[in-house]
């Protein structure tokens, strides 16, 4: 008897706990500020990638792939675009590219930063080496996975300031758990690459990266059903649809604390942040006062902080 009471009681402690709200989370794509400081409309010039040839020049291709799409600001002038609007010639008598040559052309098209690049190392696994398996290769050195380190430095073009350098190693381990979406790539090559060319992107611009927020998650409260549904909604990414069941529990009940905490978060996906802080007062009652939304109250300004050094200067 004692074991069947002690089970109720916790079942009772459960009941009593997702009467006020329990916790799960949804993901949400926020922004992220870039390295170096720069918001606002940004003018990028992107030279010729010395290094290795062959690799360079696929590393171009994918930069030109991977430039952010969401910032509508950012205007990027690729090496063949320099070549053709300054009319020089960026290579050197080498093959490898020529720093001043690259430096006047992002001047004379107006760029206001320089990117210039070059492959220090790298390591790709051709077909050739890819064997089957064969006995005992558990006790040999496991073979290097594909990899590519990348030299940046970022120049001011109106000052003559270099910015800042950064160097970026990226594998097929890291390449696939940062970027899931990578998978479709044929080869751990154009994997590491594409990898490359999108962690390059996040010194100069702004770039998105997937958070997860937490919802509360009532049971026994009126409104619970719909806000529950709305979670779901959340869950997948659909917080338009999340939104929505939030709006309509909040609307025949007003005082489901849930309800307005969730809807604070769907006004931070849309990055309306003086909404998100309207809502999370809606979520503070008698019953539960205000240091219960603390902690989101908290988030909500780490993601306004965020946003804004993405994109003001």
């Amino acid at each position: 008897m004692r074991h069947h009471s002690i089970n109720a009681s916790a079942l009772l402690l459960l009941v009593i706990g997702c009467t006020v709200g329990c916790g799960m989370t949804a993901p949400m794509h926020v922004w992220k500020k870039p390295k170096l400081a720069t918001g606002g409309s940004v003018r990028v010039a992107l030279a010729p990638v010395g290094g290795t040839s062959e690799v360079a020049e696929k590393l171009e291709q994918a930069m030109v792939v991977a430039r952010p799409q969401a910032m509508q600001q950012l205007a990027v002038f690729y090496p063949d675009q320099l070549e053709q609007v300054s009319g020089i010639q960026l290579a050197a008598f080498d093959g490898q590219p020529s720093e001043m040559g690259s430096f006047g052309a992002a001047k004379r098209v107006g760029a206001e930063y320089l990117m210039t690049a070059e492959v220090v190392r790298h390591h790709f696994v051709t077909n050739d080496q890819m064997k089957p398996p064969r006995l005992l290769d558990f006790m040999r050195r496991k073979p290097p996975t594909d990899s590519l380190t990348v030299r940046w430095t970022v120049y001011d073009t109106r000052t003559g300031q270099r910015l800042g350098d950064n160097t970026i190693y990226m594998d097929r381990e890291r390449a696939e758990q940062d970027y899931p979406d990578l998978a479709y790539q044929s080869s751990g090559e154009l994997k590491v690459i594409a990898a490359s060319a999108r962690r390059s992107w996040e010194l100069l611009v702004p770039t998105t990266y997937v958070t997860q927020a937490e919802l509360d998650l009532p049971w026994v409260m009126p409104g619970s059903s719909r806000v529950r549904k709305g979670n779901a909604y959340a869950r997948q990414g659909r917080w338009d649809l999340a939104e929505r069941e939030w709006q309509e529990a909040a609307d025949v009940h007003p005082w489901n604390r849930a309800a307005w905490h969730n809807l604070s978060l769907a006004a931070v996906a849309n990055e309306d942040f003086d909404l998100a802080k309207q809502r999370l007062q809606h979520a503070n009652t008698k019953l539960w006062p205000g240091e219960e939304t603390a902690k989101t109250s908290a988030w909500i300004g780490q993601m306004q902080s965020e946003y804004q050094a993405s994109f003001l200067r």
